[in-house]
């Protein structure tokens, strides 16, 4: 089992980009988008998944209406709970992937690694914060993504909220 220790670094991860002599390289506008485009897909089929078991769950608990019934008749997608628990799924995604490997799919394709401002391990609250920065920096139309072009240290807002950084690794 990996080790989960937030100050230890990650296995083959590069130097972060803010130290000095590092020869990490802060990930670009472009990679950054492309890992979220894959990651989009997977969380599209893990939503997918999950909202198939939440709805079957939810009828034999009987918080919704049995399916037979027609679709239009039930309004099991708009219970509080079936919402919160397909964010939940989402979550889980991202903060087991961070916290565990520095990377999701979609940043291992395009070798994106996640780190703290150290080179090590994201903590838990450092991977929360960043998941909440990401819906916020989509929220406001991809406005916190398109900052780190403004940006001298190339950091979007998810970057700069968690206190993390998003480093390319060298191909090879």
């Amino acid at each position: 089992m990996p080790n989960m220790d937030s100050t230890s670094p990650i296995t083959n991860s590069t130097p972060p980009a803010n130290n000095p002599g590092s020869t990490a390289k802060r990930a670009g506008l472009g990679s950054r988008l492309m890992a979220i485009v894959y990651d989009s897909f997977i969380c599209l089929a893990l939503v997918l998944i999950a909202a198939l078991l939440i709805e079957g769950l939810m009828v034999v608990i009987g918080v919704a209406a049995n399916p037979s019934q027609g679709l239009h008749d039930s309004n099991y997608s708009q219970h509080p709970l079936y919402l919160l628990s397909l964010v939940l799924v989402i979550f889980s995604y991202f903060m087991g992937l961070w916290m565990w490997h520095g990377q999701t799919v979609g940043m291992r394709a395009w070798r994106l690694r996640l780190v703290n401002r150290q080179g090590g391990r994201p903590s838990m609250a450092q991977c929360t914060k960043r998941f909440l920065a990401a819906l916020l920096a989509f929220a406001c139309l991809g406005l916190g993504y398109l900052w780190q072009l403004w940006q001298k240290d190339s950091r979007s807002w998810p970057d700069l909220l968690s206190d993390t950084d998003l480093n390319q690794e060298a191909k090879g």
